[in-house]
């Protein structure tokens, strides 16, 4: 599981007491396998689904972020929450 928090105006060591805004994005993340998430992409010239990177192994160098949420709240109090669809993803180098 993975989760990003960003605090603006908060205070204490990590910033987060008392802060007046708050943007949460949970998810879940592997090395990558090497096949394209996106077979439209012209990066991946696509190959589709099917398509594998040319590295020996992309997973040392690449990873895959499962998308399941974002949170945002101003002054402690949830405002806003996304639930993302499943295989909602994106690779980072």
């Amino acid at each position: 599981t993975y989760r990003n928090e960003l605090y603006v105006g908060g205070d204490g060591a990590d910033e987060d007491e008392n802060a007046w805004l708050s943007a949460i994005l949970d998810a879940t993340w592997c090395e990558w396998d090497g096949v394209y998430l996106d077979g439209d992409s012209a990066e991946d010239g696509g190959g589709g689904n099917d398509a594998v990177a040319e590295e020996k192994d992309p997973g040392a160098t690449t990873w895959k972020v499962d998308f399941e949420s974002i949170t945002l709240s101003v002054f402690g109090v949830s405002i806003f929450t996304q639930r993302f669809e499943a295989g909602t993803s994106w690779t980072w180098r």
